[in-house]
């Protein structure tokens, strides 16, 4: 899939911890993983903790999932 303008919410069970933009495939689980992977070393969690985190990919604007990743 070709790259596009994303909304990327990061979830902590069913809470949106936070939401961002970016640029990239959806489809491409490996660069949405490191997307996660930066967003929780920004925010000084542990890596024991990062487990409960997920990351959610929308098309920017729109309300569908498209995927979801964990770090």
């Amino acid at each position: 899939m070709a790259e596009r303008a994303l909304d990327l919410d990061v979830m902590r069970g069913s809470r949106r911890e936070d939401r961002f933009q970016a640029s990239g495939d959806p489809e491409d689980l490996k660069w949405l993983a490191g997307r996660l992977k930066g967003w929780l070393q920004a925010n000084h969690w542990h890596e024991n903790r990062w487990h409960e985190f997920e990351i959610v990919s929308r098309n920017r604007g729109e309300s569908r999932v498209i995927t979801r990743g964990r770090a």
